[in-house]
């Protein structure tokens, strides 16, 4: 007969209460994983990326100087501080913002003072913990992030085909980067000589992109010299990059092959630069020295970037630019004319050929001949004896008779809104770029000399090779 050991269910009593703490432990770590190190994870990324956008925000403020407002109502630039704070506030809720949100040095070198330079800030947060308490680690702790960002001369991945000489900043009314936004600014692509452009022979500024960096000695003569597909370039805002472009290598030269010659597709050309899809669109033009020899290439040391406005031949009529070759049929009541206008004093006056039609001084006025002075028809006239010519090219005739009409030609040439083209005289073979200047501009490659447009970029100051601005 089988035996059974009986049971005594007395001896589970408290097994469900262990059970019951056991999953109260389990539910309360729960707990503190998803709300408390939840919470901090969530802070930390917040306060991360205040202090990355503070840091690029500080950065452009000392790049840009004491100036303009970074946006409309902004900080003033020449407050990185201030700008720094408010862009961390934009990212991040409950900062401990003071006064000293920006590190010294070395952590912070050259704002509003340099070229180039780095900043870093700092910023803290206080973070609530509510299941803390209960293991003793207090009910709230602060998280820390810190951000180095740099400002460097920015570079460009797809310039424009034609280039801005460093001179012609000086030469006409912009002195980049030093001038209002807003600025208009002419910049004449012709061979004149001279000038703003400095080009001289057949060199109009064109650059051929697929032949970059070529060195001193680097062959000019090949098959890369392409006049159609600096027109592609022109018309699509800039380089395509089918040969990607290497950062500028200055202040040592970055020789890149020039090309010979005006083509007009790449400016009015069909998908030219006179594209529409151009107009009122930021370009980026390559800047070069105004002191290199223009042998076969260009010495590019810098970008900037600017809104295309328009595009003028020198003898636009749209530019208010005009030339040509006009005669003056002058009664003998007539005391004096200018010759401008064709305003007379005493009579009328006839007009044949190319006439100025404006009362504006012309740049450019020479008489080429002059004659009916006297009692003699068709004599020759002669300054100061029977006439003078003021600096408002007034001609006023002198007391001695005149029997009949004076018949005067001369030669005249307004400029217009572009200025006086290189050479000092109007042809038709260059082409004046009307830009605008728009303040300062981010670029997308490091190198080159500072026009205004620079690049802002994260780096790591505990890192040698990181900050290009000091490694």
């Amino acid at each position: 007969m089988s035996r059974f050991a009986r049971v005594d269910l007395r001896e589970e009593r408290g097994v469900t209460l262990v059970i019951v703490a056991i999953l109260i432990v389990a539910i309360f770590g729960m707990l503190t994983l998803v709300i408390d190190v939840g919470g901090l994870l969530v802070k930390k990324r917040s306060l991360v990326a205040a202090a990355d956008s503070a840091a690029l925000a500080a950065a452009e403020s000392c790049a840009v100087g004491r100036s303009n407002p970074l946006h409309p109502g902004g900080p003033a630039a020449g407050d990185p501080e201030a700008v720094a704070d408010q862009f961390a506030a934009k990212n991040a809720t409950g900062l401990n913002s003071g006064s000293t949100n920006i590190l010294p040095a070395p952590l912070t070198v050259g704002c509003e003072t340099q070229p180039t330079g780095r900043v870093t800030v700092t910023y803290t947060a206080p973070q609530e913990i509510f299941f803390g308490p209960v293991i003793g680690t207090g009910n709230s702790t602060n998280i820390t992030a810190n951000a180095t960002a740099e400002w460097v001369p920015g570079g460009a991945t797809n310039p424009m085909p034609f280039v801005i000489s460093e001179g012609a900043f000086s030469s006409t009314n912009c002195t980049l980067p030093n001038v209002p936004v807003g600025t208009r600014c002419y910049i004449w692509e012709d061979n004149g000589g001279g000038g703003a452009s400095n080009f001289g022979g057949s060199v109009f500024g064109a650059l051929d992109l697929r032949s970059w960096d070529v060195g001193p000695t680097g062959n000019c003569n090949g098959a890369n010299r392409n006049k159609g597909d600096n027109a592609g370039y022109a018309g699509a805002g800039g380089y395509d990059g089918s040969t990607p472009l290497t950062p500028l290598n200055y202040p040592a030269p970055t020789y890149v092959c020039l090309l010979n010659g005006l083509a007009e597709g790449p400016f009015f050309g069909p998908g030219g630069l006179g594209n529409p899809l151009n107009f009122t669109r930021l370009l980026t033009f390559p800047v070069i020295s105004e002191i290199e020899p223009y042998n076969d290439r260009f010495n590019v040391i810098g970008f900037v970037k600017m809104k295309l406005i328009d595009i003028l031949r020198p003898k636009d009529g749209g530019a208010g630019a005009g030339s040509g070759d006009c005669t003056y049929s002058i009664p003998p009541a007539v005391t004096s004319v200018d010759l401008d206008s064709a305003l007379a004093a005493g009579g009328g006056v006839g007009q044949s050929g190319t006439c100025p039609n404006s009362a504006a001084n012309s740049d450019v006025l020479s008489i080429t001949s002059i004659t009916g002075c006297g009692n003699v028809a068709n004599s020759p006239c002669s300054t100061p004896g029977d006439y003078t010519m003021d600096s408002n090219h007034v001609v006023t005739f002198s007391a001695a008779p005149r029997t009949g009409n004076v018949t005067l030609t001369f030669h005249w040439e307004t400029f217009g809104v572009c200025g006086v083209p290189p050479g000092g005289n109007l042809n038709n073979s260059g082409h004046c770029l009307v830009l605008e200047w728009e303040g300062f501009q981010l670029g997308d490659a490091p190198g080159g000399k500072n026009f205004g447009l620079d690049m802002t970029r994260l780096c790591d100051a505990t890192i040698t090779t990181s900050c290009k601005s000091t490694s």
